[in-house]
């Protein structure tokens, strides 16, 4: 499949953050997925990594060890869904926070993102490419239950 076709909907004139992170050395991943989102956490090494800043700043540690990353608009469209999404508490806003990448979010959940975003419309954008790349590939993703 051309995922490439679906880049047309995203700018990529400048490029954007869509997520930062770094990986640690012993497979821990620190994401952070909005602006003061600081991540900490001390490796299995005893050295201490940490990041902040999402899509609007990166703030991390350095020691050298690490591997930093990103996802940007400039990326594949695959790995924008793999990895870009929405984070929330559930119906209602009563459950335990949870991140769910584009690729994962059940159509119902998208539907309401969107509704959502409509009003705020921060992440509008990356909401309604993926909706345009599950009708084109007739992908289908159902709530789980």
């Amino acid at each position: 499949m051309n995922y490439q076709t679906f880049k047309e909907f995203i700018p990529s004139n400048p490029v954007h953050t869509l997520l930062n992170g770094l990986t640690t050395p012993d497979g821990t991943m620190l994401v952070s997925y909005y602006r003061h989102d600081y991540k900490e956490y001390t490796d299995k090494n005893g050295k201490w990594y940490m990041i902040d800043g999402g899509r609007d700043y990166t703030h991390c540690s350095a020691n050298g060890d690490e591997y930093h990353w990103k996802v940007t608009t400039d990326d594949d469209y695959e790995t924008i869904r793999q990895f870009v999404g929405r984070g929330g508490y559930g119906k209602n806003r009563r459950g335990d926070y949870r991140y769910t990448p584009l690729a994962k979010m059940s159509d119902a959940y998208l539907v309401a993102a969107v509704e959502w975003a409509e009003k705020n419309d921060q992440s509008t954008l990356l909401l309604k490419t993926e909706q345009a790349f599950r009708k084109h590939y007739n992908v289908i993703i159902n709530e789980n239950i």
